[in-house]
């Protein structure tokens, strides 16, 4: 993860037109209209997998400030992608070829930056939050003038699958760490193109394969936010993920693993990872599989020797730099 911009390292009466500069930076870039303000928030962090991009804009602001995205910045700058579009507070208007929405919390809708664009934040004290999943076109195998009517319009909540997308796009935008790119690459990518086609009408609904794997990353990154705490339980796993406790052993049941081997191996994993960065060589062993929810340091070694093949210390001098 990094930061395109952020308004509160620096003094606030620099921030506007910090934030002036900073969303002409953007994935796709905008120009800012509005009267100065002394007091505002605007800060959007990104985070890659692969070629598919997820920008968080978190804004808060006391009166409306107006981000359009031209003619003569498309011209200048066009990404030649999708963006699926995630409000997570709600409150603000967006407009894209005559389609106007004044979006609600958890809306998802469709975008296309080769078109003008524009957007009014919401001015409600606590602000807004908006995630961006920009994917490039020429990994969406949809006729663009199919997609195109459905530029700035919503995807229907009754997508199945709806809710976890949701619900993976918050867990990844708020991590500061991410593990196995290339699979959250691929079920990212595979669950968009069937949402659109779906919306598009070139499919009739999206597989059973691809919302199995969706289901199992939203509770993957669930755990993973969270797996530090050693005294998470699967009820909070389940409220976290925003699902039932009962449809939380039926997802992994679906992937013949239970939640605490899944918890478990999402623990393991990021022990794994800890001792093989070289920024972590000062840390004991005990230290990081305690920052990683393990309490016990013979029930680590005997889970970390039958998973990986070598006790926690032969892993960590195998991959010490020479």
């Amino acid at each position: 993860m990094f930061w395109r911009y952020d308004t509160r390292l620096i003094h606030p009466l620099d921030s506007y037109e910090h934030y002036r500069e900073g969303a002409t930076s953007e994935l796709c870039p905008f120009q800012i209209h509005g009267r100065r303000l002394s007091h505002l928030l605007a800060a959007m962090s990104v985070v890659r997998f692969g070629n598919l991009t997820i920008e968080s804009l978190s804004f808060a602001a006391g009166s409306e400030v107006e981000a359009r995205r031209t003619k003569d910045l498309i011209r200048s700058f066009d990404p030649e992608c999708y963006q699926i579009y995630l409000s997570v507070n709600g409150g603000h208007f967006e407009e894209q070829a005559g389609n106007q929405i004044v979006f609600r919390p958890r809306d998802l809708a469709l975008y296309d930056p080769s078109l003008p664009q524009h957007s009014i934040n919401s001015t409600n004290p606590t602000g807004m939050r908006v995630i961006l999943l920009s994917i490039p076109k020429a990994m969406v195998p949809i006729p663009p003038k199919l997609i195109q009517p459905y530029a700035g319009r919503l995807l229907p909540r009754n997508l199945h699958g709806y809710s976890f997308i949701t619900q993976l796009l918050i867990n990844l935008a708020d991590s500061t760490e991410h593990t196995d790119e290339f699979a959250t690459e691929s079920i990212l990518h595979d669950y968009a193109v069937e949402m659109i086609s779906q919306r598009v009408g070139t499919c009739n609904e999206i597989r059973s394969a691809t919302l199995r794997a969706l289901r199992l990353a939203c509770i993957r990154s669930t755990i993973h936010q969270h797996h530090a705490d050693a005294t998470l339980d699967l009820q909070r796993v389940a409220d976290a993920a925003n699902i039932s406790l009962r449809s939380l052993h039926k997802i992994c049941q679906e992937a013949e693993i239970t939640p605490m081997q899944l918890l478990k191996q999402v623990r393991l994993n990021a022990c794994r990872d800890t001792l093989h960065d070289p920024r972590a060589r000062a840390m004991t062993i005990k230290a990081v599989h305690t920052s990683h929810g393990y309490g016990r340091s013979d029930q680590f070694a005997r889970d970390f020797k039958k998973q990986f093949g070598v006790s926690p210390k032969e892993f960590r001098l195998h991959t010490d730099p020479l």
